[in-house]
């Protein structure tokens, strides 16, 4: 997929991605009973296979923007390759769609990755990823390690622990993004694109929390700093929407972090 200039380009491609068809809405009674967090706190969501988490300071437009594009490009990639078998050509679909909706260009390949410490769980991996890209006391780097916890021990969150595991695992694979998200001074909306896949014969629970082993387990990532064009994405908001329909309710569950 060659990256789209033009708006009129841009609007039809999205117009022609293929996307699953949106499950049965769901009901009042099977949603969960999170409320989003205030823009003037931390918050974070599961979006089908990916942890979002919002520094505080971001807009509800700017949650919204990266809740939806990145769910549009989760569905569209998975609708046109297995991301087991197909790893490397579903991250780059997945990647060069996100840069046509106007983020910044990402390398477009998974590289083979062994933590440092392997007496440690999937998500302290993670962590480990994102410590090469943002410092570990940085806003972006201790918001996820805020929603893990959230994530590992709150109750509230079970139902979204229950759809991330279900959209990213499959027979011992977990294929997944961690995406911390902050806006600056400036108003830009900046975002870690964190992603996994990862393999092992010994997972148990949820993926994101069993023990790493490296004589059991593989691990590919990637992890990049970018940013939402904003005059870029405006002008395709409302096609990204209409194009996601009520998969937009479906696939995402705010978190109580």
């Amino acid at each position: 997929m060659s990256v789209i200039e033009s708006h009129v380009e841009r609007l039809a491609w999205i117009s022609k991605l293929e996307i699953p068809e949106a499950p049965a809405a769901v009901s009042s009674r099977e949603r969960s009973a999170v409320v989003r967090a205030s823009a003037d706190e931390n918050g974070a969501a599961v979006v089908k296979g990916s942890v979002v988490s919002f520094v505080s300071g971001l807009t509800d437009q700017a949650r919204d923007d990266v809740q939806n594009s990145t769910l549009l490009m989760q569905l569209a990639a998975d609708k046109k390759f297995d991301p087991d078998s197909q790893k490397q050509e579903w991250f780059k679909f997945y990647t060069e769609g996100l840069a046509n909706l106007g983020w910044g260009r990402v390398s477009s390949a998974y590289s083979d990755y062994q933590p440092k410490n392997t007496d440690v769980t999937m998500d302290q991996v993670v962590l480990e990823v994102l410590a090469q890209v943002v410092a570990p006391e940085s806003a972006l780097y201790l918001v996820v390690a805020q929603t893990f916890e959230a994530l590992k021990s709150n109750p509230n969150n079970q139902g979204a622990l229950k759809l991330f595991d279900n959209s990213s695992t499959k027979s011992g694979t977990g294929t997944f993004q961690i995406l911390p998200v902050a806006q600056d001074t400036g108003g830009n909306v900046i975002m870690v694109l964190t992603c996994v896949n990862a393999t092992t014969t010994v997972q148990s629970g949820s993926f994101l929390f069993w023990h790493w082993s490296s004589s059991s387990s593989r691990m590919y990532r990637a992890a990049q700093q970018i940013v939402l064009n904003e005059s870029v994405y405006k002008q395709v908001r409302q096609a990204v929407i209409d194009k996601l329909g009520d998969n937009a309710k479906n696939f995402v569950k705010d978190l109580d972090i």
